[in-house]
């Protein structure tokens, strides 16, 4: 999926003037967790040690958008199993929901013995 992910902007922040945001639960990212180092292993294969991909959204979201360093990785509804496969580094990962609403959270892979 990589392959056709596309180059996304800063997202910019909700005007003041948007009246249709629901006042509710703001949306949330519960996995990865940005307090936690991920390891890369060498010993398993790169499909196998998918990171899953959690948000706490309100009621009503029907869809979650996850962009990691500007690029698409992964969409589904909220409560479906998503992953996206530890690259070593330090990550952006924002979740925008269909309602326009997003969290972001920075997180980190490491190698082994690096």
């Amino acid at each position: 999926m990589r392959g056709r992910a596309l180059q996304v902007p800063e997202l910019p922040p909700i005007s003041a003037a948007c009246t249709d945001i629901p006042a509710e639960e703001p949306l949330r990212i519960l996995s990865p967790d940005g307090a936690t180092a991920y390891l890369q292993r060498s010993d398993a294969p790169a499909g196998h040690q998918g990171i899953p991909l959690t948000a706490r959204a309100g009621q009503g979201v029907g869809r979650l958008y996850w962009y990691q360093d500007g690029l698409l990785v992964a969409a589904g509804a909220p409560g479906e199993r998503l992953f996206v496969t530890p690259e070593a580094g330090t990550h952006r990962l924002v979740v925008v929901d269909d309602a326009g609403r997003s969290s972001t959270v920075t997180y980190r892979v490491e190698k082994p013995g690096a």
